[in-house]
């Protein structure tokens, strides 16, 4: 289980069980628990998404839904399997964003892995978002109707669910973009900007093309399902390669290598030892994580 929460594997083996191989009845019943945990929690993100998408447009702020939500509300299959963490927005206005977004409830501020509210003041606020893409993160509190009494409240903390006296209650954190990353503020994406925009599914790609291959290919990051999702957007989608790097160029952040290795890692074009070299990589990092939350 510790694999699957450091990957964030858990709803894929849940969705593909039975096409993997044989699970103990016990681990599948948790495993099935836990896509009811990701399924509440994601009803509240999408319901959030069209509350706050409506509030901008409303007041006039132009904004892009991206990454995890851009996905979650394109293919909607995925409710209960998909993990996700946090809301982002890319807007053309921070500013006016952040105080939309405030003004629904939300504020700055953080919960800790055991539900310990974190407040921020704008002097922390101020310091994170010197030369950073995002501001600071804006959070809210729901309180659940659902019981979760049968999975284990470390477990449940990992999908961002705390038990608080008689009741749960989750967190959902809206992060507002002004860029997709340092430097890479394409403002075509939000030309055409409508009630609820997402993404376009081109953009999406080479976006998390790049994502995927700084944050886990070449950095730290452990989020093998992130590089699933990648891999199956390429696929299903048939851009050719040529397409993918003409949209990627348009952003003025044409990596040529991150577009050759994922594209051929999507199309099983990597040879034996690239392969293995690149699952190695994760199982070092994976293990690294394990036993530093042992001993930590």
């Amino acid at each position: 289980m510790p694999i699957l929460l450091e990957t964030r594997l858990t709803g894929y083996v849940a969705r593909n069980v039975q096409h993997l191989f044989s699970f103990d009845s016990s681990l599948l019943l948790l495993l099935q628990q836990l896509c009811l945990v990701n399924l509440t929690r994601n009803v509240i993100l999408a319901s959030e998404a069209i509350r706050i998408s409506s509030k901008l447009g409303k007041y006039g702020c132009p904004h892009v839904l991206i990454k995890g939500i851009a996905e979650l509300l394109r293919d909607t299959s995925g409710f209960a399997y998909r993990k996700m963490n946090d809301l982002d927005i890319l807007v053309q206005n921070p500013e006016h964003g952040r105080q939309v977004v405030m003004s629904a409830g939300y504020e700055h501020g953080v919960f800790d892995r055991e539900g310990k509210w974190i407040p921020a003041d704008w002097a922390e606020v101020s310091k994170h978002e010197q030369g950073h893409y995002e501001l600071f993160p804006l959070t809210k509190t729901f309180c659940l109707n659902t019981s979760f009494v049968t999975v284990d409240p470390r477990l449940l903390t990992r999908y961002r669910i705390y038990k608080q006296d008689d009741h749960y209650i989750t967190d959902l954190v809206v992060d507002i973009h002004h860029s997709l990353s340092v430097g890479v503020h394409p403002e075509w994406i939000q030309a055409n900007t409508y009630y609820l925009p997402i993404l376009p599914l081109i953009d999406d790609i080479w976006y998390s093309i790049l994502k995927c291959y700084y944050e886990v290919v070449k950095g730290d990051s452990t989020n093998v399902q992130s590089v699933l999702s990648t891999m199956d957007k390429i696929q299903s989608s048939n851009f050719s390669f040529k397409r993918i790097a003409r949209r990627m160029a348009k952003s003025e952040f044409l990596n040529e290598e991150a577009l050759c290795f994922m594209y051929r890692l999507a199309s099983q074009d990597l040879s034996s030892t690239e392969l293995e070299e690149f699952v190695s990589s994760i199982a070092e990092k994976v293990k690294t994580r394990i036993v530093g939350m042992q001993y930590g």
